[in-house]
């Protein structure tokens, strides 16, 4: 895994060509430009990115990280992480934090268990049911209503994007015995089991399994 400042990532994407990384927005403040500037190469240089003036190895393996998560055309967006989708069973993964961004390349699969293994909600068997859960057609009035009844310890924004137009949005919102999920494209919310819930992100990030 690579970590770097806000920063860092844009004077490095700067070097390589400067071009967007979707879902990632940078600061375009000149307040102190200079200063953040220097603090940048100075951390890059101290993180072993660049090496008596000159790019390292260590860069063009992030390069082609960056460059390679640029040539998506599929992207899957959950919480702060920025994921490129591609045929196989790995992603590179973008994680956005107030302080730093990580980089990695991981195997899809691995992104599901990063949040079964923090819910005890998505770590339930589901029992087996007749019927589907019902579908209910709400206002996003009434969705904002039930977001802020208390109710919910965790919520789940996903958005899909092909060629950089969104595809899918929802939200997922549940505790440690149930969980919701909204469509922003239809309206609809609906009742999930957690077996539900784990197949639908193994299917948003085209595990195969």
């Amino acid at each position: 895994m690579i970590s770097l400042t806000h920063d860092e990532l844009q004077a490095m994407n700067g070097v390589i060509d400067n071009k967007l990384l979707f879902g990632v927005t940078f600061t375009n403040s000149n307040e102190n430009s200079e200063e953040r500037v220097e603090i940048a190469q100075k951390g890059l240089a101290e993180k072993g990115y660049i090496l008596d003036g000159k790019l390292t190895d260590k860069f063009l393996i992030v390069a082609r990280l960056l460059e390679e998560y640029k040539k998506s055309e599929r992207y899957l967006f959950i919480n702060n992480l920025r994921i490129s989708l591609e045929k196989g069973p790995y992603a590179k993964v973008i994680e956005l934090t107030d302080k730093e961004i990580t980089i990695s390349r991981v195997p899809k699969i691995t992104v599901v268990k990063k949040y079964v293994e923090v819910s005890e909600f998505l770590k339930k068997e589901q029992k087996a049911q007749f019927f589907p859960f019902e579908e209910q057609t709400i206002t996003m009035e009434a969705y904002e209503e039930d977001l802020d009844s208390g109710e919910w310890d965790n919520l789940m924004v996903i958005q899909k994007y092909e060629k950089e137009q969104l595809q899918d949005m929802r939200t997922y919102y549940f505790n440690d015995v149930q969980a919701y999920c909204y469509n922003f494209i239809t309206n609809k919310k609906q009742e999930r089991g957690a077996k539900d819930f784990r197949n639908e992100l193994l299917l948003l990030l085209e595990v195969e399994v």
